[in-house]
């Protein structure tokens, strides 16, 4: 009984410090699948001593992703930070029982072992909770985009340091732990912990800064779209204000003239069918329903562009929009993109139509865009080919680009399909 207990405390106290400070939720039955799966591999490994957790930590690292379902090298690198750190502070505390109680690491554990491995167990588990806090709420880690080789070189540093920590205590199970050998762990473990944690948080916090540099870059392309549809919106109206005063000169004649017929029939043919067709675009009952300015700005922008190139866009928004489940920011920038393509491939068909579609769906919207195309080759596969394009060299980087927003927000879906002699963009969950 004595023994299953220990080997129980042994494999919880591995499987609590490889997950404790994962910047990942994962689900109660996968936690619990990866315990039973822990406790196979120490129950395995365990009769051979502690030249054996190489393999262990090994196996259970490369297959926590698995378990998990989470980024697979971030995963690796925080479980495995999760281990040094309770192999460091395993080191720790005993010199701190010494001090305190005044007797050394085997005694204290012969005497209190199940409260020494409480102890063992809990502060490692509320330092790594910390680290699980900081790596979610202050570093935001699980939405940041770490380029595989960092990494990498993260992971290899992080494996080197636990071959040398498990090598060290090999070492010192074999020659019964001295308290010597206690002291100069902990004083190796403590200061290559902290050089180590010190490197993996400036290469952290340049990334970081990294992306904020690009989101500041983002934000002035988007803030650069908005003036764009300010300007194409003024230009419009300056237009509209232009050619109506024209015309509302040219019916004075007929009126100074008192023909009045002449007037009547200038009014009705001219007059009336220039003002509606005119004010249509800023009548729009559609435009109403958008609360969104920046969002707003864009349609506008576009569809006056579109109807420049003779193209009929045609909205569907039955209710008001007033927010939506994506920054503001890459909802533009998406709707830059889809806009663009859609314009583009309308302009040189027969029908010229563009139909966008904001649609309730249970609680959040679904996007639609739909435009002509005369491309009768043009397919879904080819579309998917990040080198794609139909405007030749130095385009095509578009659809990659919505690509990569998508990756940031997991609760989207979209697609990509032709139907009708229509090339169709969705967006749900928004």
């Amino acid at each position: 009984m004595y023994d299953f207990a220990v080997f129980l405390i042994t494999a919880f106290s591995l499987y609590l410090f490889l997950t404790a400070c994962l910047p990942f939720s994962v689900s109660l039955f996968r936690k619990f699948i990866y315990f039973v799966f822990t406790c196979i591999v120490v129950a395995l490994l365990s009769p051979y001593g502690q030249i054996t957790a190489f393999f262990g930590i090994f196996i259970l690292i490369i297959t926590l992703p698995f378990f998990a379902s989470t980024p697979r090298l971030l995963t690796m690198c925080c479980s495995l930070w999760g281990y040094i750190c309770a192999v460091v502070l395993s080191y720790i505390l005993p010199v701190i029982g010494e001090l305190i109680f005044h007797a050394s690491f085997m005694e204290i554990q012969e005497e209190h072992y199940f409260l020494a491995q409480f102890i063992y167990i809990l502060v490692p588990y509320f330092v790594l909770r910390i680290f699980h806090i900081l790596f979610t709420q202050k570093w935001h880690l699980p939405s940041q985009s770490f380029p595989a080789s960092v990494l990498i070189a993260a992971l290899l540093c992080e494996a080197s340091c636990a071959a040398l920590f498990i090598a060290n205590f090999t070492y010192g199970e074999m020659i019964d732990y001295p308290q010597w050998i206690i002291h100069l762990n902990t004083a190796l473990f403590s200061l290559f912990f902290v050089m180590a944690g010190v490197l993996l948080f400036l290469i952290l916090r340049m990334f970081q800064r990294n992306q904020e540099y690009q989101l500041r870059l983002t934000y002035l392309s988007a803030a650069q779209e908005y003036s764009k549809s300010l300007e194409a919106s003024y230009e419009e109206i300056k237009k509209f204000r232009h050619d109506y005063k024209n015309l509302l000169f040219a019916l004075s004649g007929y009126l100074e003239e008192g023909d009045l017929p002449g007037a009547r029939t200038y009014l009705s043919e001219t007059l009336l069918p220039f003002s509606e067709k005119s004010q249509s675009l800023w009548s729009e009952k559609v435009f109403e329903e958008i609360a969104i300015p920046e969002i707003k700005g864009l349609l506008l922008f576009k569809t006056v562009l579109a109807r420049r190139n003779k193209i009929d866009v045609a909205f569907f928004i039955p209710q008001k929009v007033e927010s939506l489940q994506i920054e503001t920011v890459d909802l533009v920038r998406i709707l830059g993109i889809y806009f663009d393509n859609a314009i583009d491939a309308a302009r040189e068909s027969k029908e010229k139509k563009i139909f966008f579609q904001l649609i309730p769906e249970n609680s959040s919207i679904s996007l639609k865009l739909s435009n002509s195309f005369s491309n009768d080759t043009l397919t879904i596969k080819a579309i998917h080919n990040p080198a794609f394009t139909t405007k030749g060299k130095g385009h095509g980087h578009g659809l990659s680009i919505t690509r990569d927003i998508f990756k940031q927000y997991p609760h989207l879906t979209f697609s990509t399909s032709i139907s009708e002699g229509l090339f169709i963009q969705e967006i749900h969950g928004l």
